[in-house]
């Protein structure tokens, strides 16, 4: 996959080719108030990533505190862009954050809401939980300008208008944090890119030159391209393989228990760049 370093911010179409993975996060969806706070990437089923830190602009919750199974109660919905296009409401129901990182898993309803009767495909990219190189390039993809408007017929029937950009943001690493930038801020595995990331676009896709998910968008230095270079900050993914989760697994696997992300690795259900590695990694860590 190549991307173009003459197009470093571009603005996509509502439909295009990552638009089934690349979901937006509304709070509220069902009320007369309803907000956007992030964009949040599909990986597998009915799982998805995003920033943890966006877990303070839903429920007012410090990220530290938040560092396990949070009940979401349909007050987080993610909204999916299908072909046609065809318009998919997933419930969040329940959240699991990252304590050693910028990044939550969330465990999407079983029965969407939907715009039509067009199938729904499970689409998602195949993980590298490791940074890319320096130099290498990457690109980033989120929502920003999310502007909901509600409204009601004579009949009372609520409308939803959503209007947003999705953008496309490329990029060159620069700076490659194995396991923290530092002891405050970023205390956990990230990387800096030369890449524009605006608000709303945290918890978006970061792809490399394979086509692999390398990545969820977690921060920028304000309007730093105004002056030179963007200064962003990705969330590297190896530390969601050792979180435990208890979201079902399907029908060859007990409900209701707890594991490790990695196990969704090794039955298949995530796509990961090199298993081989990742195991090692993880038993690097148990010492």
């Amino acid at each position: 996959m190549s991307f173009p370093l003459d197009k470093p911010f571009e603005r996509l179409p509502p439909e295009n080719s990552l638009s089934a993975v690349v979901l937006r996060l509304i709070v509220n969806f069902d009320s007369d108030n309803p907000y956007a706070v992030a964009t949040a990437t599909l990986v597998t089923g009915h799982l998805a990533l995003t920033a943890k830190h966006v877990f303070s602009d839903v429920w007012d919750v410090p990220p530290e505190v938040a560092a396990r199974s949070v009940e979401v109660y349909n007050s987080l919905s993610a909204v999916q862009v299908l072909p046609g296009p065809s318009y998919v409401v997933w419930d969040v129901r329940q959240a699991w954050a990252c304590p050693h990182s910028d990044i939550a898993l969330l465990q999407l309803g079983a029965n969407p809401r939907r715009s039509n009767d067009s199938p729904i495909v499970h689409r998602s990219l195949r993980i590298n939980p490791f940074p890319p190189k320096p130099d290498a390039t990457v690109a980033a993809f989120g929502f920003r300008k999310s502007r909901l408007t509600v409204t009601k017929d004579a009949a009372g029937v609520k409308h939803l208008d959503l209007r947003d950009e999705m953008m496309s943001s490329v990029g060159t690493v620069r700076e490659i944090h194995e396991f923290r930038r530092d002891a405050v801020v970023m205390p956990f595995p990230c990387y800096r890119v030369a890449a524009r990331f605006d608000g709303g676009m945290s918890g978006g896709a970061v792809v490399d030159e394979d086509g692999s998910l390398c990545g969820i968008v977690c921060s920028s230095y304000d309007d730093s391209h105004l002056d030179g270079e963007p200064i962003s900050y990705v969330s590297t993914l190896w530390p969601i393989f050792p979180l435990n989760i208890s979201a079902d697994r399907g029908d060859r696997f007990p409900r209701g228990v707890e594991y490790q992300v990695i196990e969704l690795a090794r039955g298949g259900q995530l796509l990961v760049t090199d298993p081989d590695r990742l195991e090692k990694w993880m038993t690097s860590l148990d010492r």
